[in-house]
């Protein structure tokens, strides 16, 4: 009996709720689901992560959703807002994944300006998850609108106002709760600022963006002391003094005193960083019809007294050319900023210590170069803040030849020559060139730039934009040996550095990875790692002292050498460092740390670091392994980027 009567009570109770709850009430409820789950599909499988990562996310639109509704009394206003930020959210993380293999990250909103300038020269290829996501949100707004229904109740209702309040209350508190540690490291799937895209992944676009937002201010360093930090580098230095590979780091290189003029026997220095300039055989051994390397092959097998060929490790892979010239004139890395900054446009604000402000101490006129855009980068901004006396941009190079629709390596270089053969007659250069000849776009065919370099056995839908790359390199490769031999009869001291900024996209690099046999996303730490490989070459009109610089002779290319790793393998934040030794400049004492540190880490990346025997390891492992190092490196940094004044 008194279940019958349980019954009789409970059953007409919820038949009266179900009646009062109409299906258009549900679908309110509905859409923030379908908005949370499309977004995140663009990418990945949503239904794969945690539930409390999922839960979160899910009631971070429904807050939105029911706080638009109550706030402007008309529910196609809440449906629209979640379906557009899920489309305009969706589409530009599946295409930033397509182009660099990172998400769409906060600060990538400061640099939206230069991603536009470049966006047609990208391919747009589109897959399952790209359509299916698109259509659902799509019939989900004109749902939506469908259905749409004005609110009963006047705004200044106390219910309303109620909910209203208590959305924006939680959501306010949610997007606070994401940004503080403490709290992500109880509810969320650990994450990795070096792996973003595990982080989206497990953790989804929205929560994970509110994290990273923490990280657009960079904390101290632990331990970090501006009044002592010199003290701390001096006994670091001191304790090197005993140690033979590094005390030759801690002398003056020229054997001469800082002078306002540089004497005769002070080089001119070119330094050449090439778009996307790479070679694939990293990756795999592959076979072409004709050597699209021809000039840097053949070096790499030379043992000569003014050359050095090496490979460099750099943080960034698809885009983000700023990064590598950042490491290189600075001496930083990217290994302590989070993952996908751009320093150019978060952090440099103001007078910043480079390559160009030392030798401008040194008494060298220093000229930043790139046949571009001038506010690509905020290069027009940063360049004097890093102590360049001239800088020159697209409007600079005339007359000038196109390749695709961009500058060619071979005008880029003239330049240099042109600016050399006009210097004063006591005057020393500097010259920082970035290239753009190679830039993205390479499924694009041009009259004016037939494909010569063809793949031998690699037929796929995107081999033709290999080709097209490889061709590109070809071309690259043809100017620098045009270039070093005008310099070979140069009646003054010059050096030149000549390096890539990163490899290209997955959509040209991957149809030689996957020769490996292993899937993109199950390659080990160390295999990964070669799409961060680019070479590098030193010559002179004179001999190098590599020893000095802490490098040395080697022969076999790139390709010959399994590990990539040799005497000659640094990271680009070492770069700058090796080139003053060689240049014979007095090096800082934050350089002389630098050579004492490629010793034992002679990579540090953002992705990873590789310690002298070869042994790879995450930025977290290596910062275990070798406290004291990095975190005096990691101080530095703080200081010559956050705390100058």
């Amino acid at each position: 009996m008194a279940a019958k009567y349980k019954k009789k009570q409970v059953y007409p109770a919820v038949r009266r709720i179900l009646h009062r709850v109409r299906p258009r009430t549900l679908f309110y409820f509905l859409i923030p689901l379908i908005c949370f789950y499309c977004l995140e599909f663009y990418t990945h499988d949503p239904w794969l992560m945690a539930f409390i990562p999922q839960l979160i996310n899910y009631l971070l639109f429904l807050a939105a959703g029911l706080f638009l509704y109550e706030l402007t009394g008309r529910s196609w206003c809440a449906s629209a807002f979640l379906v557009l930020y899920s489309l305009i959210a969706g589409i530009a993380n599946y295409f930033v994944m397509s182009f660099r293999n990172n998400p769409l990250l906060p600060w990538d909103l400061q640099s939206a300006k230069t991603a536009f300038s470049v966006s047609d020269n990208y391919n747009y290829d589109i897959d399952y998850r790209f359509v299916i996501s698109t259509a659902i949100l799509v019939l989900t707004m004109i749902c939506g609108f469908v259905i749409s229904q004005k609110h009963s109740r006047p705004l200044k209702s106390r219910s309303r106002l109620g909910i209203c309040a208590g959305s924006l209350v939680f959501l306010l508190t949610v997007s606070l709760g994401m940004m503080n540690s403490t709290v992500t490291d109880c509810l969320l799937t650990p994450t990795n600022l070096f792996t973003q895209w595990a982080s989206y992944r497990d953790n989804g676009f929205t929560v994970t963006f509110l994290q990273n937002l923490q990280y657009l201010q960079i904390k101290k360093p632990a331990g970090y002391n501006a009044d002592t930090l010199d003290s701390e580098l001096q006994e670091f230095l001191a304790s090197c003094e005993d140690d033979p590979d590094c005390k030759t780091f801690l002398s003056d290189s020229s054997g001469r005193n800082q002078e306002t003029e540089p004497t005769a026997e002070a080089p001119h220095i070119i330094a050449i960083m090439n778009e996307s300039f790479s070679d694939l055989a990293v990756l795999h051994d592959f076979e072409t019809n004709e050597d699209y390397m021809p000039y840097i092959h053949s070096l790499q097998k030379q043992n000569l007294p003014n050359l050095i060929t090496g490979n460099l490790f750099v943080s960034v892979c698809g885009g983000n050319t700023a990064n590598t010239e950042f490491e290189f004139l600075t001496g930083n890395s990217m290994a302590f900023l989070p993952s996908g900054s751009i320093p150019y446009q978060q952090y440099i604000k103001g007078d910043c210590s480079s390559l160009a402000s030392q030798y401008g101490k040194d008494g060298y006129t220093s000229t930043g170069l790139h046949p571009y855009s001038a506010s690509g980068w905020n290069r027009n901004l940063v360049y004097p803040w890093l102590g360049f006396d001239n800088s020159c941009f697209r409007d600079s190079f005339y007359p000038v030849q196109i390749i695709r629709k961009y500058v060619s390596d071979e005008s880029a270089y003239n330049k240099l020559v042109s600016i050399y053969d006009q210097r004063g007659s006591r005057e020393k250069l500097f010259l920082f060139e970035v290239t753009m000849q190679n830039h993205g776009g390479y499924s694009e065919i041009y009259d004016n730039f037939p494909i010569k370099v063809r793949l031998n056995d690699i037929h796929t839908k995107t081999s033709s934009a290999t080709e097209n790359y490889l061709t590109l390199i070809q071309e690259s490769d043809r100017a620098f040996q045009n270039l070093i031999s005008s310099f070979e009869t140069a009646d003054e001291p010059v050096i030149i550095i000549m390096f890539g900024d990163h490899q290209p996209n997955d959509y040209v690099s991957e149809n030689i990875a996957s020769l490996t046999g292993t899937a993109k996303n199950e390659r080990s730490l160390e295999e990964s790692q070669n799409r961060y490989v680019v070479p590098y070459v030193i010559w002179a009109n004179f001999d190098l002292d590599k020893e000095a610089a802490g490098l040395s002779n080697h022969t076999g290319t790139a390709a010959e050498q399994q590990n990539l790793l040799n005497d000659n393998t640094l990271s680009s934040n070492y770069l700058g460092a090796c080139l003053t030794r060689l240049a014979g400049l007095e090096t800082t004492d934050y350089q002389k740390f630098l050579l004492i540190l490629k010793k034992t880490l002679p990579v540090i990346t953002a992705n990873a670091a590789i310690d002298k025997e070869g042994n790879y390891m995450t930025i977290d492992e290596a910062k275990k392994n070798y406290p004291e190092l990095i975190n005096l490196y990691e101080k530095l940094q703080y200081r010559a980027l956050f705390d100058q004044g």
